[in-house]
């Protein structure tokens, strides 16, 4: 990690760790792949702001598993543990255990809903790492088709951007997973 990185990193988690966490925002199910639970529609947030310095944090973060993260109440069905760390325009982020991921949620939609928030997102985490060239990949399966967008960063991490639309008339759902 270059010495730059390294100061924008600390200079990051000092600021963000000011940052506070929304009421309710981590106690909510999510409809991850093959889980049940997933939380209720509600209103679009606003735009990401802070989403670079949000993502920067996470990933130095990731050599000890986001750990640094986990908070509030453990989720037996999903083994996640809340998350101390929001990124800016998803609904609720989980330290996953299993996966060794942090991984954060908008709300439910519909698919027409999903297109311009994906685009919306990816050139957001786009902007956080104007050199790198992310890998674009689409999975078919019969219950749903998820379009995943994945930067890998210089330290070996990877951010990925899925949206996921169901084939099966369930809400469309958009999530980024930081391994």
């Amino acid at each position: 990690m270059t010495l730059r990185l390294s100061v924008l990193c600390a200079t990051t988690v000092a600021l963000l760790a000011l940052a506070p966490v929304p009421a309710g925002a981590q106690s909510q199910e999510h409809d991850a792949p093959g889980r049940r639970g997933a939380p209720p529609p509600s209103s679009a947030p606003a735009a990401p702001a802070n989403l670079c310095a949000a993502l920067a944090r996470a990933a130095a973060d990731g050599a000890n598993k986001f750990r640094s993260f986990q908070t509030g109440r453990f989720h037996d069905e999903t083994k996640e543990w809340d998350s101390s760390l929001m990124l800016p325009g998803f609904r609720f982020c989980r330290v996953d255990i299993e996966l060794a991921n942090l991984n954060c949620w908008t709300e439910r939609m519909t698919p027409l809903e999903a297109e311009p928030r994906a685009l919306e997102f990816k050139r957001a985490v786009q902007a956080c790492y104007p050199g790198l060239v992310p890998g674009e990949d689409v999975d078919r399966a019969s219950t749903a088709v998820r379009s995943k967008t994945t930067w890998t960063l210089p330290a070996g991490r990877r951010v990925r951007l899925v949206k996921r639309i169901r084939t099966d008339g369930q809400p469309a759902s958009i999530f980024i997973c930081v391994e």
